[in-house]
């Protein structure tokens, strides 16, 4: 605030141009007559006071996103793109919609970020704003349904004016079919049973798209659009990137007589789409998530200028000059993150080829995501990076500018593990399969310790090291197996086992043979009138049962003592 108050920062010629052209905050496009009206400026609007979040970029049943990321990712770069900005008395509060906790988790996960050591070995501090400002002003709400039930979504009885969020499709941007799944699935029953032509709402939204095209980081309007709709709003974002359908977030303000679920409270909904991995391809997991940041941002930024729509109160232009100067500062970070970093080898190699890892700032101009925040001047990357707590910048005495990891950070370090996402333990990067479809390596058994196929696994039973895999507990077979002994798989000749695991392997058999001998025996010498012994009777065992037991105790001690056993299994597991 104070560098607000006493030195402003540098204004995009475009952002200065909106603030002083636009009137009230806001273009209003033309009615059915190709004109505006007055009443159509004058038309009674709802303050919004609620909106319900729901998890963008996944499939109509929200079970799959983009690949290589899961729900915590998406989570939290939709909640980064959402608290880029202050709050402010027109932001409305942010409901939440639970999804397994993960809003609640990745909220947790950024706050904790502020406290994070520097000597972490990830440290993913890219695109975060005031995040304190949101939670101590409670800003933030978290769904908390009964066990089995879902959010839905809209409440029946709403406290305040509310709206929620449609998960949409970025290629029609429709409402999907009768047989949908999922939030689209809720939305269109909801609004079928409130009154609303779906057809003729996703005209609008195709009309108000183009619209909102031709004045980026505006928000445009049309009044009365549909017989149920009392005013409609779209706000177009260039940062998003090349995402066809995805830069456009709208807002429809329904009538009273249509609100869903009969409460007035209930009064609009906002439609955004976000990416995704069958309509969008080609695209790497980053280019993702910076473009459903920036969506985010997209949302609190047309509630926040209808808000102040509302109230008679538009953004001034420093206050867009602060928004797009958070787009920019958020990319940069990204790319200088440790996230980034440990898959974009190109990025890491020119780092480290740098003295003390700075990096022209022309250079860095030339990203094609930053293309589309249409910087023109060197000084206008340098002032948004100025509070940046990822990357720092410094200028020559020649008028040179340079940006670099905050505190020259050194790179993060390929080899540290990596939690993977199913159990088993984690596996170092430089030890994980890469794209080799020829890799003879059963992954299966180097993650878990065992293969659920046992024999019938057609790959290696080994560590990528090369070393011969242990099969203590595990699923296949001890002896004999030429997986385990570290041999070629099924079908290798048998002239490459070793003469060692041969010996064993025939000691084996014959102790099996001898301990089956031993078994037949003692069940033929029990009779009937033979008289149990104490133990065997208080244990519920005949006397043929014993002799097969004590057979087996001799059979596993001689196994153990040929060390054909792990001395830590137990009799029990032996017999």
């Amino acid at each position: 605030s104070s560098r607000i108050n006493n030195a402003p920062p540098f204004i995009h010629p475009s952002l200065t141009l909106i603030g002083a052209t636009r009137e009230v905050g806001c273009s209003m496009a033309p009615d059915e007559s190709g004109t505006n009206t007055e009443a159509q400026s004058n038309v009674a609007l709802p303050q919004i006071r609620r909106v319900r979040v729901c998890l963008l970029g996944g499939t109509a049943d929200g079970c799959s996103f983009q690949p290589g990321l899961g729900k915590l990712d998406v989570a939290s770069a939709l909640l980064r793109g959402l608290t880029w900005d202050r709050p402010s008395a027109s932001d409305a509060i942010l409901d939440l919609a639970y999804d397994h906790g993960v809003f609640e988790r990745a909220w947790w996960d950024l706050l904790a970020l502020k406290e994070v050591n520097e000597d972490s070995p990830v440290i993913d501090r890219w695109g975060i704003g005031p995040l304190s400002a949101w939670d101590v002003e409670g800003r933030l709400r978290y769904d908390r349904p009964a066990p089995g039930e879902a959010t839905p979504a809209y409440d029946v009885d709403p406290m305040e004016e509310s709206i929620s969020l449609c998960a949409g499709n970025p290629s029609k941007l429709h409402f999907g079919n009768p047989r949908s799944q999922g939030v689209t699935r809720q939305f269109r029953d909801t609004l079928t049973v409130a009154g609303h032509d779906l057809s003729a709402l996703e005209s609008v939204q195709q009309e108000l798209e183009k619209l909102a095209k031709e004045k980026p980081r505006e928000i445009v309007r049309k009044d009365a659009p549909c017989p149920t709709i009392l005013a409609s709003f779209a706000r177009y974002s260039p940062e998003v990137g090349d995402f066809e359908g995805c830069g456009t977030v709208f807002l429809h303000l329904f009538e009273k007589e249509n609100r869903p679920l009969s409460n007035e409270n209930n009064v609009g909904m906002l439609y955004a789409a976000a990416p995704r991995s069958w309509t969008h391809r080609g695209h790497p997991p980053g280019a993702f998530l910076l473009a459903l940041s920036a969506i985010g941002a997209n949302v609190s930024r047309i509630m926040r200028e209808y808000n102040r729509l509302v109230s008679k109160q538009p953004p001034e232009a420093w206050e867009r000059a602060l928004w797009w100067q958070a787009d920019i500062r958020s990319q940069v970070e990204y790319y200088f993150c440790d996230k980034n970093l440990r898959i974009e080898r190109y990025f890491r190699e020119r780092i480290v080829g740098q003295d003390e890892g700075w990096i022209d700032i022309e250079w860095v101009k030339t990203f094609p995501r930053l293309a589309h925040c249409e910087i023109s001047m060197r000084e206008e990357l340098v002032d948004a990076l100025r509070d940046s707590i990822c990357v720092e910048t410094k200028v020559t005495e020649e008028g040179n500018s340079f940006v670099r990891r905050y505190g020259g950070n050194p790179l993060p370090d390929l080899g540290e593990p990596r939690k993977r996402r199913y159990g088993g333990g984690e596996v170092p990067w430089n030890k994980r399969r890469s794209s080799n479809s020829d890799d003879p390596t059963c992954w299966d058994f180097v993650r878990r310790g065992v293969c659920p196929r046992g024999d019938r696994c057609k790959y290696v039973h080994a560590n990528p090291n090369g070393e011969a895999a242990a099969t203590a507990g595990a699923e296949t077979p001890v002896a004999g197996s030429t997986a385990a002994q570290g041999a070629p798989a099924e079908g290798a000749p048998s002239e490459e086992v070793s003469d060692v695991a041969a010996a064993q392997a025939e000691a084996a058999s014959q102790m099996v043979a001898a301990a089956a001998a031993a078994a037949v025996a003692a069940s033929a010498a029990a009779t009937p009138a033979a008289v149990p012994e104490p133990a065997a009777v208080e244990a519920g065992v005949a006397p043929a049962e014993t002799g097969l037991m004590e057979a087996a105790r001799a059979l596993s001690d001689q196994i153990r003592e040929a060390g054909l056993l792990p001395s830590s299994t137990e009799g029990g597991d032996a017999q």
